[in-house]
């Protein structure tokens, strides 16, 4: 039983003639009640219980019972245990350990009181308070059996307390134990959030309980909420940075912070719009405390009640641990979404690089076929041009030998396509500006495109240059305006812009071998019927198309993404079915550093003839023989090289000048631009002039233009270069 506490009352008005009480009616009220208490219902049943027996002590008596709440201090009186409107006193305790509980001064004073305070295990519970009619003081046994009913009430209020707090330390292991299996549930951290202030709002009987989640920028946006909506705290009103509501302080001080009374808290600073909310809703007493993960704090878990609850030091911790169960959540939620981005880029990246492996093979195998394509469209050709000179007035040989020439330009014009695909085409970069390409364009896209299409040209401002070859590039505008043309067949808009730009990450990341930065951006939109999935995957395939059969290639857009790799640049599609299609190009800017080369010469009206001595060095037996007959037609001497190894020989051993060496790019065991650096060795004066179909970056882009003659060429072409070559060695 809990240790019984002094009565205190006041005697001086009480009068010595009461009548003796009956001892025996009292102890049997005593000993009921005693018996009643195990099967009673609740704790008010047995206040209720307490204050009759009391107040039976007396004839005239009237009982109070006050009990004390330990989150505001107050001393209210227990409904249905009052008898009479009395004022609790202050329970308090002396120097020597002992309760007691002083009379108020406001209460009747021509009433008997006596007092006594419920205490159990040195707690105070509250306080019994008799009175009655002071022509009898109380006897010793009176206020003993007001005593032991205290006592009684002691007990069975230490008894419901310690029943209460099991049953909440259950509730709370329960909930705690819920939200772990909900973690392994979902990772879905909104999910989480709902569950955890649900719980809090629940155990500690609150009226608001929130989850905000800390952003990049400090501001604290609301992830799950339960209770009272507060305008100022809603998910579309984050908390700014540097916010002096009691949630920053929290982030702040990264530890818990609590206040029974956030307005009047010296520490916080509250926007007018913030103060005028609690006003109204009273809810001021607000506990808040940092979810953290690997002592990075990751927002807060607050937990609010009307002004005036003072929050314990249990509730502190118990709100941490869901504290910690949310940073749990959080983090897992973070890692998962990582490690899924991560896996879904990885398998992008691998599909892009699949791609690319796959169009860099096909690209390869178009460029040899191509090689040895042209070597023999250039004996094609060539034989053909000179036989058109031996047909004389048969109209008949004629036509066939135009027939041929006609053929073999088309075949050529093919050969150069694949050879584009493959980036393996001659190109002739020179600093360009873009906007300049485009309107020069732009006057021959209104007759590809047709009447029914609305061009529009969306130029930018200081659009950088770029460097690249201006014919292809504006090849590319062609193929596009094309392809757009064919996508709006009952007419529409095409619009071409450019713009400096900046390729984000996740952009790059699409693109296998592309850098984030600034580049410079091309774009060509339409509005026609768009592409599907499917298609787009395929769009720039070699040979790859959706029109009928016999009405296109497939070879339109694959040429536009070859010269654009060629050109150090690249491109992104954007197409949905009926959303149109857009294809923004991306070159890397020119440096101021970098020299405009010179360009080809305009054809020279001159005579082409010469009596200079060419060593020709050519693998190929046909086309070396058909090179070597022009030349001597045209007056040269010619020195033939069937290999880089005759090459040198004949560079070394030949007794007279060699005025030029034309040598092709490719051939076995040492290309062109390799011998050439031989042979210069040896006759450091010579002229070079390359002959190739078919190249890459490595061996030839750098030279300059007017070096290199693509297969396959006209034979008027050919000795109009030699000549260029050597007249430009002689200036």
């Amino acid at each position: 039983m809990a240790a019984r506490a002094p009565p205190l009352y006041r005697d001086s008005r009480t009068s010595t003639a009461a009548a003796e009480p009956d001892r025996r009616r009292q102890l049997t009220r005593v000993t009921d009640l005693v018996h009643a208490l195990p099967s009673a219902a609740a704790t008010d049943d047995v206040l209720r219980q307490v204050a009759d027996a009391v107040a039976s002590v007396r004839a005239d008596g009237a009982c109070a019972i006050h009990l004390l709440e330990e989150t505001t201090g107050a001393w209210p009186p227990v409904p249905g245990a009052c008898h009479a409107d009395l004022v609790a006193p202050a329970v308090v305790r002396s120097a020597d350990g002992r309760w007691s509980a002083p009379w108020s001064p406001h209460l009747d004073p021509q009433a008997g009181i006596f007092a006594v305070a419920i205490v159990a295990r040195d707690i105070v519970f509250g306080v019994v308070l008799l009175r009655f009619e002071p022509a009898a003081s109380l006897t010793d046994e009176e206020r003993e059996v007001v005593e032991l009913l205290a006592a009684e009430a002691a007990l069975a209020l230490h008894m419901a307390r310690l029943n209460a707090r099991a049953w909440k330390r259950q509730r709370e292991a329960e909930e705690l134990a819920w939200l772990a299996r909900a973690l392994n549930e979902t990772l879905d951290p909104a999910e989480v959030g709902r569950r955890i202030v649900d719980s809090v709002l629940l155990l500690f009987d609150a009226t608001f309980s929130r989850l905000r989640r800390l952003q990049p920028d400090g501001s604290l946006r609301a992830l799950a909420w339960a209770g009272t909506r507060l305008d100022h705290a809603e998910p579309d009103n984050p908390l700014p940075p540097e916010a002096g509501a009691l949630a920053g302080l929290v982030v702040h001080t990264g530890r818990p912070v609590w206040s029974p009374d956030v307005l009047t808290d010296p520490r916080l600073t509250l926007s007018p719009e913030t103060r005028e909310t609690l006003e109204r809703s009273g809810e001021r007493a607000v506990l808040g405390v940092p979810p953290r993960a690997k002592d990075t704090v990751l927002g807060t878990l607050t937990v609010g009640d009307r002004v005036g609850r003072v929050w314990t030091e249990r509730e502190v911790a118990l709100t941490s641990a869901f504290a910690d169960q949310a940073a749990l959540a959080l983090e897992n939620a973070r890692l998962f979404t990582a490690e899924h981005i991560a896996r879904a880029t990885a398998e992008a990246t691998e599909e892009q690089l699949r791609h690319a492996q796959k169009m860099e093979a096909i690209g390869v195998l178009a460029g040899g076929i191509a090689h040895d394509f042209n070597n023999l469209l250039t004996v094609i050709s060539g034989r053909a041009q000179l036989l058109a000179d031996r047909v004389g007035d048969d109209e008949e040989s004629r036509h066939a030998v135009d027939l041929i020439q006609t053929t073999a330009d088309r075949a050529a014009v093919l050969v150069r396509q694949l050879l584009q695909f493959g980036r393996r085409q001659m190109l002739r970069p020179a600093l360009v500006q873009p906007n300049e390409v485009v309107r020069n364009v732009s006057s021959l896209l209104h007759r590809v495109i047709g009447e029914d299409i609305e061009l529009v040209l969306d130029l930018g401002r200081g659009v950088s240059p770029v460097l690249a070859d201006p014919g292809q590039l504006a090849q590319v505008l062609m193929n596009l305006a094309v392809n757009a043309r064919d996508a709006m067949p009952a007419g529409g808009r095409l619009t071409i812009g450019t713009s400096n730009v900046r390729v984000s990450d996740t952009l790059a990341r699409r693109h296998v071998g592309v850098e984030p930065g600034i580049y410079v951006g091309v774009f060509v939109a339409d509005v026609g019927h768009g592409i599907n999935e499917t298609t787009r995957a395929r769009a720039f395939e070699p040979f790859f198309t959706t029109k009928p059969q016999g009405k296109g290639t497939g070879l339109g857009l694959s040429t536009v993404h070859g010269i654009v790799r060629q050109s150090g640049g690249f491109i992104d599609l954007d197409s949905r079915p009926g959303a149109g299609t857009t294809f923004r190009i991306y070159f890397p800017p020119a440096t101021n550093e970098i020299e405009e080369p010179a360009g080809r010469p305009a054809p020279s009206v001159r005579d082409v003839r010469g009596t200079e001595t060419v060593l020709v060095a050519e693998d190929d037996d046909d086309v070396r023989g058909i090179t070597c007959q022009v030349l001597e037609i045209n007056g040269y001497t010619v020195l033939e090289a069937s290999d880089v190894e005759d090459a040198v020989r004949i560079a070394h051993d030949h007794p007279g000048p060699i005025d030029l060496l034309l040598a092709d790019v490719v051939m076995p065991r040492m290309s062109g631009p390799e011998l050439a650096e031989i042979v210069r060795e040896r006759r450091p004066e010579i002229a070079i002039l390359y002959v190739s179909g078919y190249t890459d970056d490595t061996r030839v882009y750098g030279a300059r233009a007017i070096e290199v003659l693509p297969k396959s060429f006209q034979l008027a072409d050919l000795v109009r270069a030699v000549r260029d070559r050597l007249d430009q060695r002689a200036a």
